[in-house]
């Protein structure tokens, strides 16, 4: 359980201030308003009101396409339970995570009409993290850490690929204070409408980590709902 806030986000990323889309809106819709009825249906599939929607919605799928990688800054935190019996009556708090990202997204396009390349920077605080010893399950640390981490994002809405690293300081960890270092590198790819695949790999070294192994990792991202349609009221 957490909470996201939005800090700042620029003019082009936000299809609510995107002047090009507010410049397609009114154009398709400001002629229209005088002859919709107060009372009663109202047919957005045919007629002038159905071809502006139709396309006013391929201006917001162009939106899609070329702002796909937004500058923006966001804030989270969220707290953490843990439960050492397994039980969840037996849920304690135990500590709480805090990050800032920020993504700025160079103008373009670049090589084609949706290539876009995004750096983005972030900070993270974790405090009273449970961890276990793999090699002795009673050995058991409750840490913190300080995460200072970049990536560079470069592709399209369907296919991209990412370059990440980053610093991290640990407290009371199973080996005590330290820090270690992470790298890695990935692909992004949109099998289906709403389903992407993740692979990546990288390794984490230092004094931290008990081990300097390589690692890969791949994962699929869902989305769970439709894309959002404008309706007029």
């Amino acid at each position: 359980v957490g909470l996201q806030a939005t800090l700042w986000e620029d003019a082009k990323s936000d299809p609510l201030r995107n002047s090009d889309l507010q410049q397609a809106f009114h154009s398709k819709f400001d002629s229209l308003v005088g002859g919709i009825p107060l009372n009663g249906p109202i047919n957005t599939g045919t007629g002038e009101i159905g071809s502006a929607q139709a396309d006013f919605q391929a201006a917001v799928e162009e939106f899609r396409k070329r702002h796909w990688v937004g500058t923006l800054w966001t804030a989270s935190v969220a707290p953490t339970w843990n439960s050492q019996s397994g039980n969840i009556d037996s849920l304690s708090t135990s500590g709480f995570t805090a990050w800032s990202t920020f993504a700025y997204a160079f103008d373009g396009p670049f090589l084609n009409d949706t290539g876009r390349f995004q750096a983005l920077g972030q900070l993270r605080y974790r405090q009273g993290e449970m961890v276990v010893d793999p090699n002795d399950t009673k050995r058991i640390a409750k840490q913190d850490s300080l995460l200072a981490a970049a990536r560079l994002r470069a592709g399209s809405p369907d296919f991209n690929g990412f370059a990440e690293a980053g610093y991290l300081w640990l407290w009371d960890g199973l080996n005590g204070n330290g820090h270690a270092y992470r790298a890695s590198m990935g692909l992004e790819r949109r099998i289906a409408e709403n389903v992407w695949f993740v692979l990546s790999g990288g390794e984490q070294f230092g004094d931290a980590q008990d081990t300097n192994e390589f690692f890969a990792l791949g994962t699929f991202r869902i989305g769970t709902s439709d894309k959002p349609q404008y309706s007029p009221p």
